[in-house]
């Protein structure tokens, strides 16, 4: 026991003489600021102190455009480069401790002073613009010539351009490639080439690349022959699709000789072609031709489309003699005149009265607009200037000769025969509407409304209307006319006809 009592006062000695260690990691840099002269200036050394650390640097890229900087031993060496602007300069250097984020970084500030002898710093680039086309274009070359010799430049495609546009930086050129444009439509970019000087302007050249060739071509849908009945109007629609060209259509007979049976329309789009028979067939005969629709390119065939029309019955009528309307019975009269309101005048600069004279046995039946019953009706419109309510708020039919005839083109719409003049009567045909077949002039049978009898279309003649003096609504009606077989019908109606205005009773 006595024996380590008297070792453990000589361990504890030995131990309180121990010399310390100190592991404190530090960095310090000597000086923190540097000045440099405008041109000419020798390279300067940031001494570098790092205990227990190992220490690197870095230079943001806004400084390290003049500023070079290489580590040796004990710190690190620094060089500006020739200061080629009339103003000064300041950047940083950064040093900084490896791996140990608890020794703070050094910051060293450099200065240049700006150069008072400082050239004209300016870039010049030919050409300012380059086109190429659309599908594999050659590269293009563009010369860059800098003010001074020092002055160095990069160039580069801005933004989206650099999706199509690739550039390759030469011995003071630039060479330019752009990929094959798969749009039709042109496309337009930028280069910028920027000076290494901040204070000299950067330039842009301007690509333009031509949309790529699409070969011209011409489709139509459909191509099926069109065949219209004698008395069918109707418009068939046909889509043209002409991709880089322009179309034309004519209209031709079975000899390739120009017909006018066939109208034809183009819509404003030039993307539509609108096809009906100019008229009904009123001959004997059929008649056929072709629609040609053909492009201003060689290279592309025309598109043929064969139209025919039904030949037209011998007529319409039923009669094969004169008809005298006087033993027919017409006892009653009913009109029907539009428009009403004035505001209408700008569509309606006419007055239109649908004329009905009936006989007993024929009854108007106003929830279904039609004649209904047994016996005989005579039905026309009269076309008169526009007529409003007079002092006696009544309208008056004014008296004249009116003359049957076909209606005229609108003047805003030549193929819509929906017009004529005052003193005028719309003569009868025959359409291929299934609600109002008969238009116009007609003198018809009913056998309980069916319109199945007798009848005839009005072609030609004259109505004879006058006013009589005794009465607001009486009137004497001449009848002079002339069917489809060249029958004429004549006769005199002299009574009251009831006026309705847009349905309404006049008077109430």
């Amino acid at each position: 026991m006595k024996k380590y009592l008297w070792l453990a006062p000589v361990m504890l000695l030995a131990a309180a003489c121990k010399p310390e260690t100190d592991n404190t990691a530090s960095l310090s840099a000597t000086p923190t600021e540097i000045e440099f002269a405008a041109t000419g200036g020798a390279a300067q050394t940031i001494a570098v102190t790092a205990k227990n650390v190992a220490w690197d640097y870095s230079v943001p890229e806004s400084t390290g455009a003049w500023i070079t900087a290489e580590k040796r031993d004990g710190g690190l060496s620094v060089m500006a480069a020739d200061n080629m602007s009339k103003d000064g300069r300041t950047g940083q250097i950064r040093i900084f401790a490896e791996n140990n984020d608890k020794v703070p970084a050094i910051s060293i500030t450099l200065r240049q002073a700006g150069n008072a002898d400082a050239p004209d710093l300016y870039l010049t680039v030919e050409p300012a613009s380059l086109t190429f086309e659309g599908e594999g274009a050659a590269p293009q070359e563009v010369k860059v010539t800098p003010s001074v010799e020092t002055l160095a430049w990069s160039a580069a495609a801005e933004d989206d351009a650099a999706a199509w546009i690739t550039v390759e930086e030469g011995n003071g050129t630039f060479t330019v490639s752009v990929q094959d444009n798969p749009e039709e439509s042109r496309r337009t970019g930028r280069i910028i080439v920027t000076p290494s000087e901040p204070s000299a302007e950067a330039k842009a050249v301007i690509v333009v690349q031509e949309g790529k060739i699409v070969p011209p071509s011409l489709t139509v849908t459909p191509t099926d022959p069109l065949a219209w009945e004698y008395d069918d109007l109707n418009q068939a629609y046909l889509t043209v699709t002409a991709v880089n060209c322009t179309w034309t259509a004519k209209a031709v007979d079975e000899e390739g000789k120009a017909t006018d049976w066939i109208s034809l329309t183009p819509d404003k789009n030039d993307t539509q072609l609108n096809v009906r028979p100019a008229t009904r067939n009123t001959t004997a005969s059929s008649r056929s031709g072709y629609i040609i629709i053909s492009v201003d390119a060689e290279s592309v065939d025309e598109v043929r489309i064969a139209a025919s029309q039904t030949a037209a019955p011998d007529h319409f009528s039923t009669f094969n003699n004169d008809i005298d309307l006087n033993t027919l019975g017409f006892s009653w009269a009913r009109s029907n005149l539009n428009p009403r309101y004035p505001d209408d005048l700008f569509l309606y600069p006419w007055s239109s009265w649908e004329i009905n004279i009936l006989s007993d046995g024929v009854n108007f039946n106003p929830n279904t607009g039609k004649f209904d019953g047994t016996g005989h009706k005579l039905s026309f419109n009269i076309i008169t200037d526009r007529k409003e309510l007079n002092d006696e708020m009544n309208y008056v039919i004014p008296d004249g000769d009116y003359i049957v005839g076909p209606a005229k083109p609108a003047p805003e719409d030549p193929d819509d025969l929906a017009t004529s003049d005052p003193f005028t009567i719309l003569q009868g045909r025959k359409t291929s509407s299934f609600w109002a077949p008969y238009q116009g002039f007609w003198y018809m049978a009913l056998t309980d409304g069916a319109t199945d009898g007798d009848m005839a279309p009005i072609i030609t003649g004259t109505v004879t209307i006058t006013k009589q003096a005794d009465g607001n609504t009486l009137y004497r009606f001449d009848f002079d006319l002339t069917d489809d077989m060249n029958n004429r019908i004549t006769g005199t109606y002299e009574g009251s006809i009831g006026l309705y205005v847009n349905g309404v009773q006049i008077p109430e």
